[in-house]
Parts: C-alpha cells; sequence; structure tokens
C-alpha cells in the first residue's frame, strides 16, 4: 500500500506499486499515440494547402456597390409608390452608375470574387421586379406585361439554376455500384 500527496491533502490509496506502474505506462502510451496523432494531424494539414481552393476576399468595392444597389430596390419602390418620381429617378441613375462601376472595377482591377458573380445579376433581379411590382400597383404599367416581364425573369433563373446543376461533376459518395 502507498500513501499519495496530492494537492489537496494526504489522502491513502489501496492501490499496489504494480498498478501505479501500470497506469503510469498507460498513460505514457496514451500520450505517445496522441502525440503521434498530433504529428499526423500537422503534417496533413501541412499538405491541404495545396488541395484546399484559395479564398476570397469578398469584401470588396464592386461587392459593396453591388450590394448597396440591392439595399436600395426597397427605397425605390416607396418612392414609386408614393409618387416621388424625382428620388426614383436618382435611385435609377445610382442603380446604373453603380452597376457600370462595379463591372469596370472587378474586370480592371481583377477583384472579381464568386460572391459578386452571383449577386450581381441578383441585384438586376432585384431592380428589375421592384421595378415591375411598383410600376403595376400604381397602375402605370399593364398587367399583363407585368406578367411577361416576371415570367421571363422566372424562367431565367430557372434555367440558370438547372444550367449550373447539369454542369456540376457528379459527387464522390454517388456510387450507385456500392451495395
Amino acid at each position: 500500500m502507498i500513501s499519495l500527496r496530492t494537492r489537496f491533502g494526504a489522502h491513502s490509496c489501496t492501490r499496489t506499486r504494480t498498478s501505479l506502474l501500470f497506469s503510469q505506462h498507460r498513460s505514457q502510451v496514451l500520450s505517445r499515440r496522441f502525440l503521434r496523432l498530433s504529428t499526423s494531424v500537422r503534417q496533413s494539414e501541412e499538405e491541404k494547402p495545396s488541395k484546399l481552393t484559395r479564398r476570397e476576399n469578398i469584401y470588396t468595392l464592386p461587392n459593396l456597390l453591388t450590394t448597396s444597389r440591392i439595399l436600395a430596390c426597397p427605397i425605390l419602390g416607396w418612392s414609386i409608390v408614393q409618387g416621388d418620381f424625382s428620388l426614383a429617378t436618382g435611385l435609377l441613375a445610382y442603380a446604373g452608375i453603380s452597376d457600370l462601376l462595379d463591372g469596370f472595377i472587378a474586370r480592371r482591377y481583377k477583384s472579381g470574387t464568386v460572391l459578386g458573380s452571383i449577386l450581381d445579376p441578383a441585384a438586376d433581379k432585384t431592380l428589375m421586379t421592384t421595378l415591375v411590382v411598383s410600376l403595376t400597383y400604381k397602375g402605370m404599367l399593364p398587367l399583363p406585361l407585368a406578367v411577361i416581364i416576371l415570367g421571363r425573369d422566372v424562367l431565367l433563373s430557372i434555367s440558370a439554376f438547372y444550367y449550373r446543376w447539369i454542369s456540376l461533376p457528379p459527387p464522390v459518395s454517388s456510387n450507385c455500384n456500392m451495395i
């Protein structure tokens, strides 16, 4: 029998010397396994950057301009419904200029991102939908024409998603031969 002293005081222990040696040996084996595991994890982490895609900076000026265009859409719709056409015209001019600028900046300074390639068409569709709905609500655009315009946008969006879906490679996990 061995008496153990811990930081909480003296405790008598009923463990034999062999059981203590076994527990020490076990902890050493576990720490070696953990060390081996952490070393292999570090090695695999060092190899990963070559396999991973590079991360993009989404906080670019073109993305900021596109986001501001999306955020201006509700104000544009409200101004048309309220009859404030000078504000609506100013917002439309801002939307056109910012659309031109974000494309120019993204191409000129190579700051295009995947997010930007999704946000820019989404901003255009949002602006068009806001205009069509608010002008139709105000009675300035005939309903059949609004249905045609919105239907075209819906069909374009569906076809873009479908084209993207068929152009993707099949996932690795979809192996049909596995039973």
